[in-house]
């Protein structure tokens, strides 16, 4: 440094320097290992003519303790500035005339790389202009303070280099100098922006939770009111439109009304304006609309859309149930007290409801079946066919008047009429199986009795003497005895299904049309015509009709007939006997004339007369 010193001497001398003082700082190490500092304050000294030096005269000071404190200061500095420089947040330095003392990267770091000029009005443009009052406010309440004061919680938007704002976290401190005079201030900066993007999201969930709050309580509300026994329907409807002003975000601004059929239901400050939302609905053909109305001009949200949809449908439902509920007790009652058997089972059979009388019918009580498979009411060999209209039930939707064997209690078997129906959503989706039943237990003992006794007198009939007919209301054979096949010479086929008519001879056809039509209105008819056999001749028949009904109640005719050929071929010789006979007594009234005659004349010879023989 001495040879340093003295080269830098002889330089200023040929500059004219001859009195540049130099300053040097010397280290020696002492004896017990350490290090002294000296600085050394000198000068050359000149002869008289200012040519040649001739010494050197200087001052020595020991700085040994300045220069430890300057080396750690340095080595604070260093380490504070790589902290400051390698942290998250940025940190400025300004003095009161507004220049920055001291900036670290962070900050253009932050904005994208944006040079940051040399004082405060070099970014004034990048801070929003809604917030740049707010910032400076809090440098003037720092500078205005009279001792250091922290200034924290400071928020303010910046301009980004791609354009958007983000949002800085500032802390402010005023510092002073060793006066005691306020100098500046110092200030940290971070980046906020996804703490306030977390902090408006928070704030809109709880803002949106507030609203659901609002929007859940109203269904709870409306809930209770719904299962509020026996309440009416003016009193539910009023209920409802109490609890939906409170449910809406401006709910002072907020009026409704539900209309239902041709009655209005209104919140005491109803007013209908443009600014409406509405919900509409029917049930059971009956319509229903429930309107929302904002008194001025005001937005409806989507989630009180969705949640007037949602009042409407849940009062869609317990309107549903509750009419539901009413006839279902209407059912029960006259079901209960029915002279036929129903119940009702789950898709696997098991009865949920069933009545006296097809509990009863089969030796239960109501109380014993429920819960229980309708099994119960069938043997092995009836399940087969039980099990196949069930299936037909839930494929077609029902069976109609299907005769059906059950199990009594005792073990008895006895036949059911049965119809059955398939009870499913509006979307066809199958819950239930329902059926009505009837014991027809006696019916069948009559029906059977009715065929034995069918079964007699059709034995009777085809053996018979008389022809017997049965015709249907189109006057066409739907049966013959064996005596009508036998006296006429058709068989069965070649009648059955004809017109009765086309075996009436030609003579008699207008009269017997006549009366089996007046038969057919009046209940019966009598008559006599020709009836042509197969061989071509024809025969009289002497015919009485009568008309009844069958199990279908369709009319039928009811003929029987005997040949009468016989008689009236008697008859007719005993009407030409009559006729002979009669010109008998016309000829004895004649001859007694005449013998009076000649009883009373002249006698004459009565030789020439001859007497009929017979």
């Amino acid at each position: 440094q001495a040879e340093d010193g003295i080269r830098d001497v002889e330089r200023s001398r040929g500059l004219g320097d001859v009195y540049k003082r130099q300053e040097f700082t010397h280290t020696i190490h002492l004896n017990d290992g350490t290090d002294k500092y000296f600085q050394i304050n000198s000068r050359l000294i000149w002869d008289p003519q200012k040519k040649y030096p001739l010494g050197s005269e200087g001052i020595i000071h020991d700085i040994t303790t300045i220069h430890i404190l300057q080396e750690k200061l340095a080595n604070s500095e260093k380490k504070y500035r790589n902290i400051i420089e390698n942290v998250r947040d940025a940190v400025i330095v300004v003095g009161l005339d507004g220049k920055f003392k001291f900036i670290s990267p962070q900050l253009s770091q932050i904005l994208g790389g944006i040079e940051i000029g040399s004082d405060l009005q070099s970014i004034v443009p990048l801070i929003h202009k809604d917030d740049i009052n707010h910032l400076f406010k809090s440098f003037q309440e720092a500078a205005q303070a009279g001792t250091v004061l922290y200034n924290e919680g400071i928020e303010f938007r910046a301009l980004h280099r791609d354009g958007h704002y983000i949002w800085l976290g500032a802390s402010t401190k005023n510092y002073f100098d060793e006066n005691g005079k306020l100098a500046g201030f110092i200030t940290t900066l971070r980046d906020i922006t996804r703490r306030k993007q977390i902090e408006v999201a928070l704030q809109q969930n709880e803002t949106a939770l507030r609203e659901r709050i609002k929007e859940l309580r109203c269904l709870y509300e409306i809930s209770r009111l719904f299962e509020t026994s026996n309440i009416s329907l003016d009193a539910l409807f009023y209920g409802i439109l109490k609890q939906i002003p409170p449910a809406w975000q401006f709910s002072d601004k907020v009026c409704a009304r539900i209309k239902y059929g041709e009655r209005e239901y209104k919140t005491s400050n109803f007013k209908e304006t443009s600014w409406k939302l509405s919900v509409s609905l029917e049930v059971r053909k009956q319509d229903i609309t429930i309107e929302v109305f904002y008194i001025e001009d005001l937005p409806f949200f989507i989630e009180e859309i969705n949640l007037l949809k949602e009042i409407g449908l849940r009062l869609k439902h317990h309107l549903e149930q509750k009419i539901a509920k009413e006839e279902l007790k209407r059912f029960k009652t006259i079901s209960d007290n029915a002279n036929y058997g129903m119940a009702i089972s789950d898709l696997q059979g098991n009865l949920i409801y069933i009545n006296d009388y097809f509990a009863k019918v089969h030796g239960y009580t109501p109380d014993e079946l429920i819960g229980k498979n309708l099994a119960i009411f069938h043997n092995e060999e009836q399940m087969e066919h039980v099990l196949e209209l069930n299936r037909k039930l839930l494929e077609v939707g029902c069976y109609n008047a299907t005769e059906v064997w059950h199990k009594h209690k005792n073990g008895s078997i006895f036949p059911m009429l049965m119809n059955g129906i398939k009870i499913a959503t509006e979307n066809g989706e199958p819950l239930y199986m329902a059926a009505t039943a009837i014991d027809i237990s006696e019916q069948k003992k009559a029906e059977q009795k009715l065929r034995e006794s069918e079964e007699k007198y059709r034995l009777i009939a085809q053996n018979a003497n008389d022809l017997i007919a049965i015709l249907d209301e189109k006057m066409t054979y739907e049966f013959v005895n064996n005596a009508y096949l036998k006296i006429l010479g058709y068989s069965s086929a070649e009648l059955i299904g004809k017109p009765a008519i086309m075996i009436v001879h030609p003579d008699d056809q207008k009269s017997a049309i006549k009366h089996l039509l007046n038969g057919f209105r009046k209940g019966e008819a009598q008559m006599q015509l020709r009836v042509k056999r197969k061989d071509g001749k024809y025969v009289w028949i002497e015919v009485v009709g009568r008309i009844f009904s069958d199990n279908n109640g369709k009319k039928k005719g009811l003929i029987i007939g005997r040949n009468i050929t016989k008689r009236r071929e008697l008859l007719e010789k005993i009407q030409k006997r009559n006729e002979e006979l009669k010109e008998l007594d016309h000829l004895k009234d004649d001859l007694f004339a005449d013998i009076s005659h000649e009883l009373r004349t002249p006698p004459v010879s009565y030789t020439h007369l001859t007497l009929p023989t017979n």
